[in-house]
C-alpha cells in the first residue's frame, strides 16, 4: 500500500513540470479577447452576421434608385436642332 502511494506521488511529481511547460505555450486572453475570438469563430454567429450584411446591402440597393448615376447622364439625349434654326431653340 505504501509503495503504491509513493509511486503515485512520484508519478504526480514528475508529471507536474511536464504540464506546466505545456501551459507556457498557451496564450492567455482577457475576457473581452476571448469573447471576440468566440464570436469570430462561431458558425451561427457568422451566419447571422452574413444575413445582416445581406439585408444592409438590400437596403443600400433599394435606396440607390433615388440617387443619380453616371450611366443615366451619359445616355440622356442631346437636344436636336432643326434645319435653319439656331442651336438651343
Amino acid at each position: 500500500m505504501k509503495t503504491q502511494l509513493r509511486a503515485l506521488i512520484l508519478a504526480a511529481a514528475i508529471s507536474v513540470p511536464a504540464t506546466s511547460s505545456l501551459a507556457q505555450g498557451v496564450q492567455k486572453l482577457t475576457l473581452l479577447e476571448g469573447e471576440q475570438t468566440a464570436i469570430q469563430n462561431h458558425p451561427r454567429i457568422q451566419a447571422a452576421m452574413n444575413l445582416a450584411s445581406a439585408a444592409k446591402a438590400q437596403v443600400t440597393e433599394a435606396r440607390s434608385t433615388y440617387y443619380p448615376n453616371a450611366y443615366e447622364v451619359l445616355l440622356e439625349p442631346t437636344p436636336k436642332t432643326t434645319a435653319g434654326s439656331p442651336p438651343g431653340c
